[in-house]
């Protein structure tokens, strides 16, 4: 096990204990896909700024600084009350869907996530100490962590009727989609890991 991967698996460990108190392979990484908005839905992505009482103003890539407004019927996060526990920061990426105002000015947000990955790719390390699995890239490696009975985890071994687990990791070679919350360099909370088929088995080890 490399030192980065103790640095990391250490940070993950006291990031549980918050949470806890609260309540190079060949396959590389796909690029980072967002949700798709829903019918009549827009979506803006920029980094955070500033936070206010019920709105929070963000920097988009372009350079445009946009306003969200945030009401009692924002969802954020899916309604997982578990990643409510990790407070949004100044400089965390704030996905945001719902439409703009009358006046254009204001996006008012629907249903929003911070720091939001989507991440598909081969499991290239686990960890049991950790409870963690590791996803190499071509340019970025990522430490997966599913958290006990919180992240869910889909195999898919029946497209119309998947298994659900709680606690168990993938393995070695599992090809798998990832969706949770990057929370510092290249952790990242699972919130829903779907297995998408079964491992790959090399011929030359087939009986």
């Amino acid at each position: 096990m490399t030192m980065k991967f103790l640095l990391s698996a250490l940070r993950y460990l006291m990031m549980v204990a918050l949470l806890t108190g609260c309540a190079k392979s060949a396959n590389s990484l796909s690029q980072v896909v967002l949700p798709e908005p829903k019918m009549e839905e827009e979506m803006v992505v920029g980094e955070l700024i500033t936070t206010g009482k019920n709105e929070m103003v963000i920097w988009k890539m372009d350079g445009e600084d946009v306003k969200l407004k945030i009401t009692n019927k924002s969802i954020y996060w899916d309604n997982n009350a578990w990643m409510a526990d990790l407070p949004i920061s100044t400089g965390d990426t704030i996905t945001a869907y719902g439409a703009w105002d009358a006046s254009q000015t204001n996006f008012l947000v629907d249903r929003y996530y911070s720091n939001l990955l989507n991440l598909n790719g081969i499991v290239e390390y686990v960890s049991g100490e950790s409870e963690s699995f590791q996803l190499v890239g071509e340019f970025k490696e990522y430490f997966i962590f599913p958290l006990l009975y919180r992240s869910e985890i889909i195999y898919e071994r029946n497209e119309n009727e998947p298994d659900n687990y709680y606690d168990l990791l993938p393995s070695p070679g599992d090809y798998v989609e990832v969706i949770g919350r990057e929370i510092k360099g290249s952790d990242v909370l699972a919130v829903k890991i779907t297995h998408k088929n079964k491992p790959y088995i090399s011929p030359v080890n087939e009986k």
